[in-house]
Formats: C-alpha cells, sequence, structure tokens
C-alpha cells in the first residue's frame, strides 16, 4: 500500500522509506529477533490486538537470549505498535516488530549495541482470516529437516531458526502438500513450518512437549481455552504414528488461527474441518477474538 506506515528507530515512515543498509550482520546471519501480532475488528467494529502484552514479554524474553538491551520499555514498545495501526487506520492487520543490530557482517562480535527496531503492519480481512480456518489442509512430514535447538534458543523467536521450516516448506510445496512437519533428534513430532500443532485421538487433546519448542502464544490459548471448557489437554512426546491415527489434527499460530489438518503424508483424516472438538475450539476462539466473550477481554487491547 502506497501510504502504509512503519515505525522505525523513533519515526514514523512511509513503509519504501525503510531502508537497511545490505552489510547489515542481521540480514547475513538471521540475528534478528521478530513477533507475529493480530489485530482484528471485532462485532463492535472496534479494533483489538490480541494478547499484546504476552508477545511483548516473548519479544524482550528474545532479546535477552542474543544479548540485545532494548531501550525502549515494553509499555513504550506497546504504545507504538498501538499507535502505528491507528496511524494506517488498519481495522484488521497483522503486525510484525522486529529488531536486529546494525553492525556490518564482519563486526558481529562487536560490543556495540546500535539495535534497529521497526514494526511494521500488513493489512487483511477479518472474514478471510475467519474462513480460511475451516478451509483445512495437506502436510507432509519432512524428511529433510530436523527441528532441535539448545534449551534457551529454543524459547527465542529468533529470524535464523526459520531456515529449516523455510526449507522444509519448500519440501512440501514441491510435493503439493500445504504445509509441513518438523520432527525433533528424537524422531518426534515437534511442530509444523510456522505453527504449534494439537492431536485429538478418544476425546483427549494432545501437544508436543514445550520443552524444545517455541511457546506459541495461540498455542497457550488454546490450552487455556480448551481446559476451561472441560477438555483433557496433555502436553507429551507425539509419535509420528499417533498422527496418522489421531481422530483430528489441526495447527495454530497468530497469522491464520486454528487451522484443520485432513491429510497427513498419504492418510486422510476425513472431514476434519467438521470434526467436534476443532470445530468448538475454533468458534470459541473467533467468539474470544471478535470481543464476544467477557471472560477473556483482558486478553485484548482495544483500540
Amino acid at each position: 500500500m502506497l501510504n502504509e506506515k512503519i515505525w522505525m528507530n523513533g519515526r514514523y515512515l512511509d513503509r519504501d522509506d525503510g531502508i537497511i543498509n545490505v552489510s547489515t550482520g542481521a540480514l547475513h546471519y538471521g540475528t534478528s529477533i521478530f513477533e507475529g501480532i493480530l489485530c482484528i475488528a471485532t462485532e463492535s467494529k472496534r479494533s483489538v490486538i490480541f494478547r499484546l502484552q504476552e508477545h511483548i514479554n516473548r519479544l524482550f524474553e528474545s532479546a535477552q537470549v542474543l544479548g540485545f538491551k532494548i531501550l525502549y520499555s515494553k509499555e513504550e514498545l506497546s504504545n507504538i505498535i498501538i499507535n502505528l495501526v491507528k496511524i494506517n487506520k488498519y481495522n484488521s492487520c497483522y503486525i510484525r516488530p522486529i529488531i536486529f543490530q546494525g553492525i556490518d557482517y564482519l563486526n558481529l562480535g562487536a560490543k556495540k549495541e546500535n539495535l534497529n527496531i521497526a514494526v511494521l503492519c500488513k493489512k487483511f480481512s477479518a472474514l478471510i482470516y475467519q474462513l480460511q480456518m475451516k478451509k483445512g489442509v495437506r502436510v507432509l512430514i519432512s524428511e529433510r529437516t530436523r527441528n532441535f535447538w539448545i534449551d534457551n534458543l529454543a524459547k527465542a523467536k529468533v529470524s535464523g531458526k526459520y531456515l529449516n521450516s523455510f526449507i522444509a516448506k519448500i519440501e512440501a510445496r514441491k510435493k503439493r502438500f500445504d504445509d509441513a512437519i518438523l520432527l525433533d533428534e528424537r524422531e518426534m513430532v515437534s511442530e509444523a513450518t510456522s505453527s504449534n500443532i494439537f492431536i485429538i485421538k478418544d476425546g483427549v487433546i494432545k501437544t508436543p512437549s514445550r520443552k524444545d519448542t517455541l511457546n506459541g502464544i495461540t498455542q497457550s490459548s488454546v490450552i487455556e481455552i480448551g481446559r476451561n471448557l472441560g477438555y483433557n489437554i496433555v502436553e507429551e512426546d507425539i509419535k509420528v504414528d499417533e498422527l496418522y491415527r489421531a481422530d483430528e489434527i489441526f495447527l495454530t499460530n497468530t497469522a491464520r488461527g486454528i487451522i484443520s489438518v485432513y491429510q497427513v503424508n498419504s492418510r486422510k483424516i476425513i472431514d476434519s474441518s467438521q470434526k467436534y472438538v476443532t470445530k468448538t475450539l475454533r468458534i470459541k476462539y473467533i467468539d474470544i477474538i471478535r470481543g464476544k466473550d467477557s471472560k477473556y477481554h483482558d486478553w485484548l487491547t482495544y483500540l
């Protein structure tokens, strides 16, 4: 969009004016940290940002892992995000704050901090956001990549970690699948390329142990929502064959919400988009983000 505004290093700029030097180390080594945050129009037409504080907290935790010292407070950065959405006059959008050192790739170990902080917004339709969850996806178990990181890095949302996801996604697309499932070094199910995964068997909802994976904000929300609805939700290792035997499978992320999986490799999960548990969780999630459930209003930042 021609007049779209971004925020970068203390200034609101036209999107095309957000320029970095090609020698910046983050471009060469994947050392930026970022978040993906949902802003969506509610039933009352007011827009809300979903779980803004949790995203800001995770951003600061990621910064700590890489030794970044953010000069803005959490409250200041939250207000920058809110103001940017207002300036762009977006009812619904995907928000991307990103932080990286403005250091030449040959001086990556320099003590100089020189952090760059930018926030971008990408407009989307709230209606399409809801409809895309019902479409369902086909997933491939990746044979080329493994998802394994040391403990502290596993919890950080660092751009370089997504190289695995990028390779797996290309592999899946070449074979005409929508997404890929990555395994860990023990051959246990880890996550999809940019989503957490849940399986349902005999009414029990399982998601892989989060010890070695990023704690997804939507994943955490679904766990809390499900338990409040009375479902038994466990976090434990999931074997590949459990995917094939599952009654339902769904993925969660900020950009797409709760996404039904109807096929894993060549094994189809018949009409999973209409299966009861996934559908129930999706309806409740949509009610929450659209401001229709007062129990979860503290998850919403109204603009």
